[in-house]
């Protein structure tokens, strides 16, 4: 550690740990490990989402701040004494981003000690809000994690969609999420923003502003999760210019819509089937509440030739 991090590290110490016990109610002992993350984070750029735990740390800043201000309590009397100022950010920093930053140092330290597992957990209490999982959630979240695709089928109002989200968060990167309506697209992504998420859609709702507004800040590394409908997904100028992009996870909803023995049967969903063959490092996450054993077999076969973990 230079002398120049020492000096801001020292007297930062208590302070994360004092975040750290009091949002998650527990924190590193270790001084090599803080040491070691605080010298990661001090070289990060936190404005992008390319390295997951940043962005983790960037979400449950937000949250934390949201929470503060909700309870009214005095800045002073949660960081105490030792935070120095300027903190990274010059003089006329507000102290809200002062605060901001130093809870984000604070998420990254106990974040480097989370496995995978852990993390998902994390990112579900911290930015969704719920307790634990419900059935069949983290059966999925760990299929997406290690790597593997996977076929969903869960009843409405189990929670689908949040088992590519916290994977997504999880995962960081780009996920992209193929979607058949706008008024489904344009809730999940509205839930997601109130979540603290980066989340936006390319959809025919849209002014070409807009849209084209949404893909600089893709391209850029802004987003977390990308919504569009398969139309727009499969041309190939939109395949080449995604794969110019850190993708970690596809996410298919409404997945029956590929299957033929599917009640809204859509045939241009048939041709996400390519997604294996232009992208084939990336996991595949099928999605549905409505899904026969023959249609499971169907979409199993067509989307995936077989290769899927099926829920």
């Amino acid at each position: 550690m230079t002398d120049e991090h020492a000096e801001r590290f020292t007297p930062l110490r208590p302070l994360l740990f004092t975040i750290a016990y009091e949002i998650l109610g527990s924190a590193t002992e270790s001084d090599d490990v803080l040491q070691e993350s605080y010298l990661r984070w001090a070289q990060v750029d936190l404005t992008t989402v390319r390295d997951s735990k940043a962005y983790l740390a960037q979400l449950v800043t937000r949250q934390a701040l949201n929470t503060l201000r909700a309870q009214s309590r005095r800045r002073e009397q949660y960081i105490g004494p030792w935070l120095p100022e300027p903190l990274l950010t010059g003089p006329d920093a507000s102290a809200d981003v002062v605060l901001a930053e130093s809870v984000s140092m604070a998420m990254l330290v106990v974040l480097e000690t989370l496995s995978p597992d852990e993390r998902a957990v994390f990112v579900l209490r911290e930015v969704f809000g719920f307790d634990g999982f419900r059935a069949g959630q983290e059966e999925a979240v760990d299929t997406l994690l290690s790597g593997r695709n996977l076929l969903a089928v869960m009843p409405t109002g189990a929670g689908k969609s949040l088992c590519f989200q916290v994977s997504a968060l999880v995962k960081g990167g780009l996920t992209i999420v193929v979607s058949p309506l706008v008024a489904l697209m344009q809730d999940q992504v509205s839930a997601l923003k109130l979540a603290g998420v980066a989340a936006e859609a390319i959809h025919s709702g849209q002014s070409r502003e807009d849209n084209v507004a949404v893909w600089r800040r893709a391209a850029a590394g802004e987003l977390n999760l990308l919504y569009m409908a398969p139309e727009r997904l499969m041309t190939e100028r939109m395949l080449a210019a995604i794969g110019k992009l850190p993708v970690t996870l596809f996410a298919i909803d409404e997945a029956h819509c590929i299957s033929q023995w599917g009640p809204a049967f859509r045939p241009e969903y048939e041709d996400l089937r390519r997604l294996r063959e232009v992208f084939p490092a990336v996991p595949v996450a099928a999605l549905t509440a409505t899904a026969d054993e023959v249609t499971r077999a169907d979409i199993a076969q067509k989307l995936f030739a077989g290769d899927v973990d099926t829920q």
